[in-house]
């Protein structure tokens, strides 16, 4: 799915979640999911003409938010059961699985 249409999120976060890891486990492997991803994909995309420099320069800008934030996210994940944080799960995947069906 990754390769094809770049939406491999809503099969790889179903599967890790449907291994029950903790919290900490469960943020890792999807990190590392979209890690590996970036790392296969981007040099492929180079390659075949499909990433430009400023493309590239745009991206590696767009980390910026997100390492400022994921403390944040962290902090307050922490503070959330493992009940809850499963439900927030399942809520995001819904969402995502409207987003693909309603084509928003």
């Amino acid at each position: 799915m990754q390769g094809a249409t770049g939406i491999s999120a809503p099969i790889g976060v179903t599967f890790i979640h449907s291994m029950s890891l903790d919290r900490d486990a469960h943020v890792f492997a999807v990190s590392t999911m979209f890690l590996v991803y970036a790392l296969t994909q981007l040099p492929s995309m180079w390659i075949a003409g499909l990433m430009r420099g400023e493309w590239l320069l745009q991206g590696v800008l767009a980390l910026v938010p997100i390492l400022i934030f994921m403390p944040l996210g962290r902090a307050i994940a922490g503070k959330l059961s493992r009940r809850a944080f499963d439900r927030l799960i399942l809520i995001f995947l819904g969402l995502v699985g409207l987003k693909m069906v309603v084509g928003i």
